[in-house]
């Protein structure tokens, strides 16, 4: 399975990348930023994760994978963004997600990270 991330470059996402090939060393992750989201056309995805705390608008983006059939993650840091209205809804196969984080606990509990991750990535 291919992951894709798409989020602009910080220490956050170095660290998001070093967990997932902790625990999930049989995956192969890509990253781009949301100004070269074409990148991943070189790719075979399965699933991607869009940061939507952004100053491009990838809502486009997102319904483009979707259509293709593909997992996606929508993700955003500010519980007030305009697109969270995305947040928890299911679509045929493709998995849409709100995550809210709340500064450096980050996303809830080790278990609530693995679970997470282990649903997803099925």
């Amino acid at each position: 399975m291919r992951i894709a991330i798409v989020k602009e470059p910080s220490i956050f996402l170095e660290g998001i990348l070093s967990v997932m090939e902790v625990e999930f060393p049989n995956y192969d992750v890509v990253t781009t930023t949301p100004g070269n989201i074409e990148a991943l056309d070189a790719y075979i995805i399965d699933l991607v994760i869009f940061d939507i705390d952004s100053k491009i608008n990838l809502m486009p983006a997102i319904q483009q994978y979707l259509e293709k059939n593909k997992k996606v993650i929508v993700w955003t840091e500010d519980k007030r963004h305009p697109d969270t209205r995305y947040g928890r809804i299911i679509l045929y196969g493709s998995a849409w997600l709100f995550l809210q984080w709340y500064g450096a606990g980050g996303f809830g509990t080790c278990h609530q990270t693995y679970h997470f991750w282990s649903t997803i990535c099925k």
